[in-house]
C-alpha cells in the first residue's frame, strides 16, 4: 500500500512521526510526503500529482498551519478525490472539524502524537461509505460492496436509459 501525505510544512515534526508510525505497518509500501520525497530540480506539482496516482490512501494533517496552505491542500485533496482516492484527515485538537470544506465528508482522526499508531490502524482500515438516496430511502455501500455491484447497476442504468432512449408511447 502506498500513501501521501498532504500537510504545510510547518508541521514536518508531526509528519516524521506519522511516517515512521506507517512505516512500521506491514501493508505499507512507500509513503510520499513533500520535505522527504522531492527531488530538487522538478516541479512540484507534477511530482505531487504522481505521488497521489501511485497512492492508495492520502493523510491529511490538519492544524492551524494548514490554514496557512488551504489552497495547495484543497487542490492536493480534490485532485485526490478526482481519482477516487481513501482521504483521511489527522486532525489537530482544537480545530473545528465542520468548517473543513472540502475535508468535511472524509474521516476525522484525532492528531494525538501518544496515538499515532492506533490512528494510523484506524486510517488504513478506513473504507469509504457510498450513499444512494432515491426518495426518502438512503441504502449504504462500503467501497467492497460498491466494487461487486458496480456492474449490476451499470446495466440497470444502460437498460433504463434504452428504455428511455427508445421507448415510442
Amino acid at each position: 500500500m502506498n500513501v501521501f501525505i498532504s500537510y504545510s510544512t510547518q508541521d514536518s515534526a508531526v509528519v516524521k512521526l506519522l511516517a515512521a508510525a506507517l512505516y512500521s505497518q506491514p501493508k505499507v509500501d512507500e509513503v510520499h510526503w513533500w520535505d522527504e520525497s522531492n527531488i530538487p530540480g522538478e516541479e512540484l506539482w507534477p511530482s505531487i500529482f504522481n505521488w497521489i496516482n501511485d497512492a492508495d490512501i492520502v493523510m491529511v494533517v490538519v492544524t492551524e498551519n494548514t490554514i496557512g496552505r488551504a489552497m495547495a491542500i484543497g487542490n492536493e485533496v480534490g485532485y485526490a478525490k478526482g481519482k477516487r482516492k481513501r482521504v483521511v484527515s489527522f486532525v489537530a485538537p482544537g480545530i473545528d472539524t465542520g468548517n473543513l470544506g472540502c475535508l468535511a465528508p472524509d474521516i476525522h482522526i484525532p492528531l494525538d502524537e501518544d496515538k499515532i499508531e492506533a490512528g494510523i490502524e484506524r486510517a488504513l482500515a478506513y473504507k469509504p461509505r457510498i450513499s444512494i438516496r432515491h426518495g426518502n430511502q438512503r441504502v449504504v455501500f462500503n467501497e467492497d460492496e460498491s466494487n461487486r455491484l458496480r456492474p449490476l447497476l451499470t446495466a440497470a442504468a444502460a437498460f433504463i436509459i434504452a428504455h428511455w432512449m427508445f421507448d415510442e408511447s
